[in-house]
């Protein structure tokens, strides 16, 4: 039986401090790389991106209209499909899209197809997908990026508990 996982993101919550995005380079090897401010977003391979695209000061405060990009785990997903070398494909238990780097060839089709661009592609150009921390899931644990987010804005779990979050009045939320 699936036990679909998604990601749930709070974006009112969120102070935009990076700690989601560097987590999940640490927790998958990839650098972190920060970037000299005024832009403080790390750079390489991110498997997890926060985008700004809009803000605002308010009284006597200051805004920010987030959206975190990374794979929706689509249940149809084009990328799986689309893969001519099979490198890409689902966990059975918790619905999660994985990736086997032995078998891309760099092609980059799944970024074509892909509705939110979420490959990405590392030094040696093969895909990296965020996996949702399959592993840390699989041990009963959190998403490195649920674990580190100091003002919660970010929540993996099933249908029905990012439901019953949902019910208790959480505002400008993106399902993932």
């Amino acid at each position: 039986m699936i036990k679909k996982m998604a990601i749930y993101f709070k974006s009112d919550k969120c102070v935009k401090c990076y700690a989601c995005v560097i987590a999940c380079k640490l927790v998958h090897n990839y650098p972190p790389h920060p970037i000299s401010p005024p832009v403080a977003e790390p750079e390489g391979v991110s498997l997890l991106r926060l985008y700004e695209y809009s803000s605002h000061v308010g009284d006597d405060n200051l805004g920010f209209h987030l959206q975190l990009v990374t794979c929706m785990h689509c249940d149809d997903a084009p990328c799986i499909e689309e893969c001519s070398e099979l490198a890409i494909y689902k966990d059975l238990e918790y619905g999660v899209t994985l990736t086997d780097k032995e078998k891309c060839i760099g092609c980059e089709i799944c970024f074509d197809v892909c509705p939110i661009n979420a490959p990405c592609y590392d030094e040696n150009g093969k895909i990296a997908l965020c996996d949702m921390c399959i592993d840390r899931l699989k041990a009963g644990k959190k998403t490195s990026c649920q674990s580190v987010c100091p003002a919660e804005a970010i929540f993996v779990g099933t249908a029905e508990e990012i439901r019953a979050l949902k019910d208790n009045g959480l505002k400008k939320e993106s399902i993932l």
